[in-house]
């Protein structure tokens, strides 16, 4: 397994510009002119996660089993030859991680250190235990390998066999004095590492010997934070029980309830509101909870944050509100549960996209239908100019600009550049949306 990598730099970035990417690509061509700029500018929908729901192991390393010494062997004309010394302590490094008894006991017997310690400062002991090597493990400690080594980064035996579940490994050595709170150089703790697996039953052993619940990562996450992320809901009760701290803020403030919208875990959901998680909460970015979930989908969350107070109609990133993102996605059922509890159905961000024009840029028809018998304004402008009649004759979308056309859009509104829907679908090509914005009278 690979070392925890400095998190996914999606920094700051917006699924809006995810999608706009999309359509610079070709998903959706639009004229040169306004490349990046027709739909909005960025915070028009809930960031995505920025970091992984897991914290990666460093396993380590084998040094090299024997280096090359000395000089050429005899006169000029032989041919040269390398003499070799043998490595020792890196054979036996190398047989504990296979759980080659026999090459353990040559290397040692022929002078390998049991404490040895690779360039990452792992012993034989650490390679052992890495690679899941139970029996060679327990003859090490035997042999009075130090349960206590650690690795320059600080991982130690009981990190790694607390992140591979094994309780009885772990129970050992706990018995034998291990440290239950070791901290690796980037504050991996056991405890998380078990909480991201949800491993129970470690859990419950770490916690007994008062492993610290609410340690935080170095981006300020917990074990509660992983274990939400991750589904583990049994975890998730284990840890709030033993005082985990059910709104602990990272660095960028998503709590344990953010990760679970935003993955759909619905019972952990329900288990950190049933605890006091903050409904209304705001990440770094000022998104909600229910801007999370209404942004991937997951419309039993919805209905639920929305049955617990959830605030229907807030903004968040760039004035962005849940129904502007679910509209975006052609989330329909959460834009049915969002103008129940009272959404703006003509609500704008910062850059003046409402969710008609939102959903009718990215093609979902039948939101876009759903919207106008909520009242949506058909005719809407950006702060461009732009409508959604514009974005879906911009993407080509028949479908939806015949929807648009029989709820009476106004075929020849201008963007700010004077053009009309019927100019944005000649630059484009797209001659079967020429044909009909021209049928229904339309001018360029």
């Amino acid at each position: 397994m690979s070392q925890v990598k400095p998190f996914i730099p999606m920094q700051g970035a917006s699924i809006l510009a995810c999608m706009l990417a999309c359509l610079l690509a070709g998903a959706l061509p639009i004229a040169h002119s306004a490349q990046g700029d027709l739909m909005g500018g960025v915070g028009q929908f809930a960031v995505q996660p920025r970091k992984e729901r897991v914290i990666r192991q460093v396993r380590p390393k084998l040094s090299a089993l024997s280096v090359p010494v000395g000089g050429p062997v005899g006169g000029k004309t032989k041919p040269e030859v390398k003499r070799v010394k043998i490595d020792y302590d890196a054979r036996l490094m190398e047989a504990a991680a296979k759980g080659d008894a026999a090459g353990v006991e040559d290397a040692i017997t022929s002078g390998a250190s049991i404490e040895a310690k690779n360039s990452d400062g792992c012993t034989p002991f650490l390679f052992a235990v890495s690679s899941e090597q139970k029996e060679m493990s327990q003859a090490l400690l035997a042999r009075g390998a130090n349960y206590a080594a650690r690795c320059k980064d600080g991982t130690t035996a009981l990190t790694l066999a607390a992140e591979d579940g094994d309780t009885a490994f772990v129970n050992d050595l706990i018995a034998r004095g291990a440290d239950v709170n070791a901290k690796t150089e980037d504050a991996r703790t056991p405890l998380m590492l078990a909480a991201m697996g949800g491993h129970e039953t470690v859990v419950r052993a770490l916690l007994a010997k008062r492993a610290d619940v609410n340690a935080k990562y170095k981006d300020g996450r917990t074990a509660l934070i992983f274990a939400a992320a991750n589904g583990r809901e049994g975890v998730v009760k284990l840890l709030l029980d033993n005082g985990a701290e059910v709104d602990a803020k990272p660095d960028d403030g998503w709590t344990a309830l953010f990760w679970a919208s935003w993955f759909g875990h619905g019972s952990i959901a329900k288990e950190l509101v049933a605890r006091g998680a903050a409904i209304n909460g705001r990440d770094r970015d000022n998104d909600t909870a229910l801007m999370k979930a209404a942004t991937q989908g997951h419309a039993a969350i919805v209905e639920f944050l929305l049955a617990q107070g959830a605030e229907a109609s807030s903004r968040g990133n760039g004035g962005g509100t849940s129904l502007l993102f679910a509209a975006g996605r052609g989330h329909a059922e959460i834009v049915e549960a969002l103008l129940a509890k009272g959404a703006d159905v003509n609500a704008k961000n910062s850059a003046g996209m409402t969710p008609v024009i939102q959903a009718a840029g990215y093609g979902r028809v039948s939101t876009v239908q759903y919207l106008l018998d909520k009242g949506a304004d058909i005719n809407a402008q950006n702060n461009k100019g732009f409508t959604a009649l514009m974005a879906a004759a911009n993407g080509g979308l028949a479908q939806t600009v015949r929807v648009l056309i029989a709820a009476k859009a106004d075929l020849n509104a201008k963007y700010e550049d004077g053009r009309t829907a019927l100019t944005f679908a000649v630059q484009n090509g797209h001659d079967k949306i020429i044909e009909l914005l021209r049928e229904a009278g339309a001018k360029e």
